[in-house]
């Protein structure tokens, strides 16, 4: 059975908000579809890239050191795509303030401010980024990224350089 991973994430509501809305997305091991969905995504934030900063993936002469702005919103964008990648369903529920989760869940998208590559960046808290980044590579152990060598004997293949998680996290 392929490996699977759940964030549940709180919604801003306001403070004398009746309900909160949860949203909850499911990581997983990438199959062929998922794949497909990477590699396309792989291309539109090389074409955002040139198109939007300037510069694309490989071009590191057209990145000063003065550009460190443009060269973290380029690897957050590349981020994106194995996030997104590893996504296989993205539900929504509501619960009172006061409990734990939502007795029952509807698929849905995105949030519409996080379906672009700019909004993803800008309006995504921090947070779940970088949560969902770990959740997604430890789904799909050495797709996304290369470890320098020396971290790749230490450890068993297979296995991610981050604490072990539970299989499902709130945040």
């Amino acid at each position: 059975m392929p490996t699977e991973r759940m964030i549940d994430y709180r919604l801003p509501a306001d403070d004398d908000a009746a309900e909160h809305r949860v949203l909850r997305l499911t990581l997983s091991e990438m199959n062929t579809l998922q794949h497909a969905r990477w590699m396309r995504l792989q291309r539109e934030t090389t074409l955002w890239a040139t198109e939007t900063l300037g510069v694309a993936d490989g071009d590191e002469e057209g990145v000063s050191e003065d550009d460190a702005e443009i060269a973290d919103r380029r690897e957050r964008a590349y981020r994106r795509a194995a996030m997104l990648g590893a996504l296989k369903r993205t539900e929504i529920g509501t619960c009172a303030p006061d409990a734990d989760e939502p007795e029952t869940w509807q698929e849905t998208d995105l949030p519409k401010e996080w379906q672009s590559v700019d909004g993803f960046i800008d309006e995504m808290p921090w947070q779940l980024f970088d949560l969902w980044l770990v959740l997604a590579a430890q789904c799909n152990p050495g797709a996304f990224f290369k470890e320098p060598e020396t971290e790749q004997k230490k450890r068993a293949p297979g296995q991610v350089s981050v604490r072990s998680l539970t299989k499902r996290l709130t945040v």
